[in-house]
């Protein structure tokens, strides 16, 4: 059995970047599971090599849910959720995985996003997390996840290797488009360590039809904010003195939410 599962979901215009995505994919020398989730793609997705699956959903779904779908197909014990339009660079996995391996108190290890301006060409560090994440916060799983509480700080695609069994305990990504990640992330850090490298992992095409550059409402995003406390208020692993914080952690999210509706958006830059 191989001990990586990559899942890409897939679907309409994200199908043209299958080819380089695959390719990066291949080129780490890590032997991964390649699974493919057609998320209801009104664009055929091309016969693919024998070394990758695809499963067609039968509807489309959000993205948590296309991802949580290829969730449930991992048998392996590491896997990674890879965006069609990333490109995980060279040596990414293999070193990722070399730190899940060494110390089996983490719970998911991650490298950093870089932005690749679809316009303009221009690459540059994705904006989260924020240095002092990787200074101050690596591996301080009490701390890191109070503020995983407050803001999200750890990509979950592409660059971050999890521990399968803690992403199914954890219970996968929210079933939504906003905050869908940041939902899976701060349930996994309540269930060990995590590792983060300020080495450039993968890069990140951000093009007009990204879901980066998707405008979002207030609404929207108060419900995103909103859906990640619920999960967190539910979760077992959620200790006593998080659960007391969740009203003040809900204030300083409605004043994210406002101040993310304000915000013009712009290529290159995740509303978050």
């Amino acid at each position: 059995m191989n001990d990586l599962t990559v899942v890409v979901p897939v679907w309409d215009d994200y199908v043209r970047y299958l080819p380089r995505c695959l390719a990066a994919v291949r080129a780490q020398n890590v032997g991964p599971r390649i699974l493919i989730v057609d998320n209801g793609s009104t664009v055929p997705i091309p016969p693919q090599a024998p070394d990758v699956e695809v499963v067609r959903l039968r509807s489309r779904l959000t993205a948590g849910a296309a991802r949580n779908a290829g969730l449930a197909l991992t048998e392996s014990p590491f896997v990674v959720f890879a965006d069609a339009d990333d490109t995980v660079l060279p040596g990414t996995w293999g070193f990722l995985l070399g730190r899940l391996r060494a110390d089996p108190g983490l719970v998911a290890a991650a490298a950093q996003l870089w932005w690749i301006d679809g316009s303009t060409g221009e690459r540059r560090p994705a904006s989260s997390p924020r240095p002092h994440v990787y200074t101050h916060l690596n591996g301080r799983r009490r701390l890191f996840s109070l503020y995983m509480a407050l803001r999200m700080a750890l990509p979950t695609t592409t660059v971050t290797v999890f521990r399968t069994e803690a992403v199914r305990d954890a219970g996968g990504y929210g079933n939504s488009e906003v905050a869908e990640d940041w939902a899976l992330a701060a349930a996994v850090s309540l269930r060990g360590r995590i590792e983060q490298h300020a080495r450039p992992g993968a890069d990140v095409l951000v093009h007009r039809g990204s879901l980066f550059n998707r405008p979002l409402s207030r609404h929207q995003v108060s419900g995103g904010m909103r859906e990640l406390r619920r999960r967190l208020g539910a979760d077992p692993r959620t200790p006593g003195w998080l659960r007391l914080l969740l009203g003040p952690i809900g204030a300083f999210h409605e004043l994210k939410a406002i101040a993310n509706a304000l915000r013009p958006a712009f290529a290159g830059t995740a509303r978050r």
